[in-house]
């Protein structure tokens, strides 16, 4: 059964159960003409009825229960007969409950009146019941307003903890979000250095293979070499249990070796002592090299890229500088267009800066990173 239903039912059982207070009826209503007696019945049976009402409507049913009192204290000189007396405390309790304090203590002293009326009727010396009469508004009063207090309290917790469900929600979603933003940053920086390493290579490779099948097959190895480190960075990347860990500026005399390799110039210079970066900082100033390098054999494969690292009292600056081709050729791989802005955005949370564009001898990729990055960045 339902919760509303229920309630229904309980309610229904209260109404035939004051109806029941009024078998049997008093003498005098025996001796009312029968269409009065037909008259205070149906008063009984609507003033009583109506606390069906008292959860929608609280101070509408209490006056309607205490008109029809009024009206069967006017016609019946016994206040046994009268269910509606004991209606008004049931209804006392729903205004106590559902409205507010000052209409509480009216219906209050107004119940109080009622039943003080009716024990003075039936016994005229029973003004020692006052204090009990009192005692019980009181307690019918203080009920309704603390479970008012309850339910009000109750509510406000609902509200904060569907406030809660949703910020968890919201922040549960942004942090998907960001995470997938860095694992395709990262999958870029990967995938994109080395398929470009590995195209320059296997063209080589296979332009080599019929006349030269020693230097085609060292390409092939550094194919193979280029990809095994792809897939451990990727196996760090991806959080892999014994994954290589990401590479730093101490990788960068590797990272040259390889672009080498493939016949582009490389020109790499240090100024001023050397100092260790913080993790993070060290892993995106390799980044900065690599993707600005991977651009240059991108664009122009057998350019010359010069890469300056300027040891710098409040931080390290990274220049990266490509002359134009002697020989331009459309690139070998399509741009994508992502890498330097995801680096920009990982240098900008680390409290650093990048700018990227040509220049009139060239291309130019200028980064600037803190020697102390901010705590609790992104990446």
């Amino acid at each position: 059964m339902t919760g509303p239903r229920r309630t229904a039912m309980a309610d229904l059982a209260l109404v035939l159960a004051l109806l029941a207070t009024q078998w049997p009826p008093p003498h005098d209503f025996l001796e009312l003409h029968l269409r009065m007696r037909w008259l205070a019945v149906a008063i009984a049976v609507v003033g009583i009825g109506c606390l069906t009402m008292r959860r929608r409507y609280p101070r509408a049913v209490f006056c309607a229960v205490v008109l029809a009192h009024g009206c069967l204290v006017l016609l019946l000189d016994d206040p046994r007969w009268m269910g509606t007396g004991y209606a008004a405390f049931v209804a006392l309790y729903g205004v106590a409950y559902r409205s507010s304090l000052p209409a509480a203590i009216v219906a209050g002293v107004v119940t109080a009146v009622i039943s003080e009326g009716n024990y003075h009727a039936i016994m005229p010396d029973a003004s020692g019941l006052i204090p009990s009469v009192c005692l019980v508004v009181i307690v019918i009063v203080v009920l309704g307003r603390t479970r008012r207090t309850r339910a009000r309290d109750a509510a406000r917790l609902d509200q904060m903890v569907h406030l809660l469900d949703q910020t968890r929600s919201r922040v549960v979603s942004e942090v998907v979000a960001v995470e997938r933003h860095r694992i395709a940053s990262e999958l870029h920086d990967v995938v994109a250095h080395s398929l470009a390493i590995v195209v320059v290579r296997a063209g080589a490779a296979r332009v080599l293979l019929p006349d030269n099948p020693t230097e085609a097959t060292a390409a092939l190895t550094a194919i193979e070499s280029v990809t095994g480190t792809a897939l451990s960075e990727m196996d760090g990347l991806l959080v892999v249990p014994g994954g290589t860990p990401s590479p730093g500026i101490h990788h960068l005399e590797e990272l040259v070796g390889m672009l080498r390799a493939t016949g582009m110039t490389v020109d790499l210079q240090r100024h001023g002592p050397p100092y260790p970066l913080p993790e993070a900082g060290d892993h995106v100033a390799f980044r900065v090299v690599r993707e600005a390098l991977t651009n240059v054999l991108k664009h122009a494969r057998h350019g010359t890229a010069e890469v300056t690292l300027r040891y710098l009292p409040g931080g390290l600056q990274i220049d990266v500088h490509n002359l134009p081709p002697s020989d331009p050729r459309p690139p070998s791989l399509p741009p994508s267009g992502h890498g330097l802005a995801g680096l920009r955005t990982r240098l900008e949370s680390l409290g650093g800066s990048l700018r990227a564009g040509p220049v009139d001898d060239g291309f130019r990729v200028t980064a600037v990173l803190p020697r102390s990055t901010r705590q609790g960045a992104v990446w």
